[in-house]
């Protein structure tokens, strides 16, 4: 068994609302991974925290649907 902590990263273009957007993700997540049949296998993923979500370069809330008239996204603004 191995566990790491790792800090995902992804940037695609996603169609979003009628429009070809990029959109960039990150997270910080703990994955426990053990070695079955002669391979490395991902058993469990936990930890999950640090979410980020870019739309066009703006950060959006990653827990809502996108609209591109929201204002950027402060995680610190309540």
């Amino acid at each position: 068994m191995a566990v790491a902590d790792v800090q995902q990263e992804s940037t695609r273009k996603r169609e979003l609302l009628g429009k070809i957007r990029e959109v960039k993700t990150s997270v910080k997540q703990t994955e426990t991974w053990i070695f079955a049949d002669g391979e490395w296998k991902l058993k469990l993923v936990d930890n999950v925290h640090d979410q980020k979500r870019f739309v066009d370069g703006k950060r959006v809330d990653p827990s809502k649907p996108y609209n591109p008239d929201d204002p950027p996204f402060d995680p610190d603004k309540k």
